[in-house]
């Protein structure tokens, strides 16, 4: 939360207003939540649209028992939690992401099953199959991001 909100502030004394915020990986999951709660109305976000790309070859990483009441603290309470399903763990988190994006990047092919299937529970986003490796397919990934900025 606070990697997550010293990027969201560092932007703003930046006075940058971005188009397009892409999170990658499970540490940068909180942030989809956030701008579509905590940041909803601020000026320097309300027009961003969250993009978020699930490898699945990242590093899993330990996350504290007390996030939930962390995200309490913020607000983002009851309904907002529901992608967690109750859970602390790194896919929870991704499901949280991908609930609050806006577009999904599906960057390996080896992601988990239970993770497409939610993401096929979630019909408003759009979502970008695994096209190969960025540096053979760059055009796939700019015509997605165009597609968030025209």
């Amino acid at each position: 939360i606070f990697f997550i909100r010293g990027v969201l502030e560092a932007i703003k004394s930046l006075h940058w207003i971005p188009d397009v915020i892409h999170c990658l990986g499970w540490f940068s999951a909180l942030a989809p939540v956030y701008l579509k709660t905590a940041y909803k109305n601020d000026p320097y976000f309300e027009r961003a649209k969250v993009l978020f790309s699930v490898d699945g070859n990242e590093e899993e990483g330990e996350i504290g028992e007390d996030l939930i009441k962390k995200l309490e603290f913020d607000k983002i309470t009851g309904d907002l939690l529901d992608p967690l399903q109750g859970e602390v763990t790194p896919d929870a988190l991704r499901r949280m992401a991908i609930h609050y994006s806006d577009g999904v990047i599906l960057g390996q092919e080896s992601v988990s099953p239970e993770l497409i299937e939610y993401l096929r529970s979630e019909p408003d986003h759009k979502v970008l199959e695994y096209p190969g490796p960025a540096v053979d397919h760059a055009e796939a990934y700019v015509d997605f991001y165009r597609s968030f900025t025209e």
